[in-house]
């Protein structure tokens, strides 16, 4: 609800005081509500930087103005105005503090508990790889099968004749995800394979079965990530990528916001409310969620139309339900699990786990690659198409 100052007819002083003074207390009021837990330490703070303030523009400011200014409403409506500005910009640092703290308020877990940056990146994939054939490794396969991927940043990209291991830059961690201290070969833990459960129409729709490459000529059949749209860790589920993996949590009243690095797309989570059945569908859902003792709960629905994809693999629709739950186990570690629901696209509801740990401040991840090259991809599979030229053949030489 808007925050709307009273009509009132503020006295004049120096010219122009009522005005400010309104825009001042509603700036005032919102900071103070951004974080009510510092909301006495705002205004025992204000009373400081007040009479700092009233000195600088009164300098002949007795005692007793002074005392008179800093009550509750003051003499005037500079009085007023100048108490307020205090407030406003000492709840200002209080706020931007809290911003700009990456410490959890909290590692007993449940409201304050999750805020922090913090990564995913591991070696497992979402889907487990053909090679392994059981979700927890023993600590001789996980290290065989970490050596096997180190060569490229952790990244199992098969046969690599065109040498990617050595153009990319991979942030992939040190190995495979370490989930209740075992070692995980994939982030799905539900079916026992390890493999998303699609249905026939599913896997003919993406062209799994038959197996068919992906269009080039098409601009909206190209991966969402060429395209600089949406990146894995972003939506839900969040699943984290060998690039993309660092995600920001912060938590305000009635919010929970995940922002990640990659392409900077905030989540908003809306806590202890319906969902409003005319909200747009998006790219990244609609998500609603609520504290469950020391988790956060959520639950998102509401994709846009069409195929959306989430990362390894995950394609959502319109008809996709997933539940997340954040839990903070540890001072360093946040326990993330989901499960995904559409009869549209799975043959069952299936789930997945992972933890994530502390991380380093985020940077500008800036994504043009495909806002450039899509031109020219979109070219070469258009020319690719086209009949062979007819050749002529070359006339005999005359002798």
């Amino acid at each position: 609800m808007a925050l709307r100052p009273k009509r009132v007819a503020w006295p004049a002083v120096n010219g122009s005081y009522g005005p400010r003074l309104a825009e001042v207390q509603i700036l005032a009021i919102r900071l103070s509500r951004y974080n009510p837990a510092g909301q006495r330490r705002c205004r025992v703070s204000a009373g400081h930087r007040l009479i700092a303030i009233i000195r600088r523009f009164r300098p002949a400011a007795s005692p007793r103005a002074l005392a008179h200014a800093t009550k509750v409403g003051g003499r005037t409506a500079g009085d007023q105005f100048m108490r307020l500005l205090a407030l406003a910009l000492t709840c200002v640092e209080v706020a931007g503090v809290a911003m700009a703290d990456e410490t959890p308020k909290s590692f007993a877990g449940g409201p304050g508990s999750l805020e922090g940056i913090w990564s995913g990146a591991s070696f497992s994939e979402l889907q487990r790889p053909d090679e392994l054939k059981a979700l927890v490794l023993t600590s001789q396969q996980a290290v065989e099968w970490e050596n096997k991927l180190k060569p490229s940043g952790g990244v199992n990209i098969g046969a690599d004749p065109l040498g990617q291991a050595q153009s990319e830059f991979p942030e992939a961690g040190d190995g495979l995800m370490r989930v209740g201290g075992q070692i995980r070969s994939s982030l799905i833990v539900e079916p026992a394979d390890g493999k998303l459960p699609l249905t026939v129409v599913a896997k003919a729709a993406l062209g799994k079965e038959p197996e068919r490459p992906r269009d080039f000529d098409n601009v909206e059949s190209r991966p969402q990530e060429e395209r600089c749209l949406t990146a894995g860790p972003a939506g839900a589920p969040s699943i984290p990528e060998a690039d993309a993996n660092v995600v920001q949590i912060v938590e305000a009243p009635g919010y929970v916001v995940i922002v990640s690095e990659r392409y900077h797309d905030a989540r908003i989570i809306a806590l202890d409310r319906a969902r409003n059945p005319r909200s747009p569908a998006s790219w990244l859902g609609d998500s609603i969620g609520r504290w469950d003792g020391a988790t956060l709960v959520v639950e998102t629905s509401n994709y846009r139309p069409g195929l959306t994809e989430r990362g390894g693999g995950l394609v959502v629709t319109p008809q996709t339900i997933i539940v997340e739950r954040f839990t903070r186990i540890s001072a360093a570690r946040v326990h993330y699990s989901f499960s995904v629901t559409d009869p549209s696209m799975f043959t069952q509801t299936w789930r997945g786990e992972y933890e994530l740990v502390p991380s380093s401040p985020m940077f500008e991840y800036a994504c043009h690659e495909g806002n450039y090259a899509i031109s020219h991809i979109l070219r070469a599979a258009r020319l690719g198409r086209q009949d062979a030229p007819v050749v002529t053949p070359a006339r005999p030489a005359k002798p």
